[in-house]
Parts: C-alpha cells; structure tokens; sequence
C-alpha cells in the first residue's frame, strides 16, 4: 500500500468516525410534600428570629444536577449539583445565597437499580456571619440556624436552633445543636410533615447544536481535463 493510499484512508476514517460530543441533560428533582400537621411553637424566644410553622404551610422544591443521579455516580452527587430552591415555609434555601449550607445529600435506589428518593438536608443562618459562634451550654455566645430535612423518613422542619459545635475545617457548617432550654434562655418552634414527601423527575431534553451559517457560495469551476482529487480511482 502506497503513501497516497494510506494518505486517503486516514482522511475517510477520520471523516466517518468523528466522535460527537453530547451535551450534558440538567436533571431536576422536584418534591411535593404534605402540610406540616405536628407543630411545636415557641414557648419562650428571647433571642434569634422567632417565628412558627402553621398547618397552613408545607415543605418542597427542587434541586437540578449535571445529569442524571444513577447507582454508578451517587457517589460523587455533590460534584453533579448545579442548583436547589426550597423552602419550609417560612424560610427559602436557595442555592446562591452564602448563608445556606448543605448538610447532607443522598441518593437512593430500589433493588433492581430504580430511582428510589433522595434525602437532602439544608442549613440556613439566621445570626452571625462567618466564621460563625457556637457553644454547648451559653446561647449567647452561639449563632442561630433554621433546619430543613427533606426525602428522610418525614418531612421536617425546625427553626431558631442554636450551634453547639461546628464542623472542623467547614465554616457554615455546624455538626450538633440546640434546640431546649439549657440555659434557661433559650426557645424554638419545628413542624413535621406526616410523610416524607414524593420526588418527580424531569429532563432538559437534549437540544442539537445550530448548523454553522453558509459561507458565500462560490461558483464551481468546471474540472480541467487531468487534474483529478489525489484520493480518487
């Protein structure tokens, strides 16, 4: 096989088996839960942003990643988020705002590899500002949060609760809290959905990219009499 040959191989091959990228498909997962029908309200609220839940009011929203949550990248989920937008109905989450914080998220799957929920779990600040206060036994020297936990055994939302400890090396982070009168100083109010809600998911459908726009045609020269394409036979 000659130099030409293999030449025009290569340029065929080239042509016909171009990979071509896919765009990625936003996916997003919407819940709907039921009104909140267990309430505590606030009994005492000497300090932090004091407000209850009302039967009136339920939990839900949504949340979009780069694609699709499978068994085979649940993993990494955190790596796939693009946006969220819930609330509890009082508060909004959203996913732009600096004093939101993600604790927790996961994905769960059926036996046989179906979509089986996912649970999701929001912090949001009320007080303070980064790096945020926090103690187990004085109120005072601790900044406030409301809680949302979504997809969970229930639905469940609690507000005013204070940091006891926050996360090592994460600064809106806070691993335990507050909620009761341990120093005699102290209240909040929570509700609880009688279930956890149900997941819908829908996605971006893929759109091609537009064609390139035309050049000016060009007028084609008739082939001057032995002068034939190096590729052809």
């Amino acid at each position: 096989m000659d130099v030409k040959t293999i030449a025009c191989a290569l340029v065929a091959a080239c042509t016909l088996y171009a990979p071509v990228p896919s765009p990625a498909q936003t996916t997003t997962y919407t819940l709907s839960a039921g009104n909140y029908r267990h309430l505590l309200d606030f009994t005492e609220c000497p300090s932090g942003t004091c407000r209850n839940f009302t039967a009136a009011m339920k939990p839900g929203g949504s949340i979009a990643f780069s694609a699709p949550v499978t068994q085979d990248n649940k993993h990494r989920i955190r790596s796939l988020l693009e946006s969220f937008d819930f609330h509890d109905g009082v508060e909004s989450f959203s996913h732009g705002d600096a004093r939101v914080h993600v604790s927790d998220i996961q994905a769960f799957f059926q036996p046989d590899g179906q979509w089986g929920g996912m649970r999701i779990v929001l912090l949001k600040w009320l007080t303070g500002t980064v790096p945020h206060g926090a103690h187990p036994l004085n109120s005072s020297q601790a900044d406030r949060f409301t809680l949302l936990d979504l997809g969970g055994p229930y639905a469940f939302a609690a507000r005013n609760y204070w940091c006891a400890e926050l996360e090592p090396g994460a600064e809106k982070a806070c691993r335990s809290w507050q909620g009761g009168s341990v120093d005699g100083a102290d209240g909040f109010s929570s509700a609880l959905a009688p279930h956890q809600g149900l997941w819908t998911v829908s996605v971006a459908p893929v759109v091609a990219p537009a064609p390139a726009p035309d050049a000016t045609p060009v007028a084609r020269q008739p082939r001057q009499a032995g002068r034939e394409s190096p590729c052809r036979n």
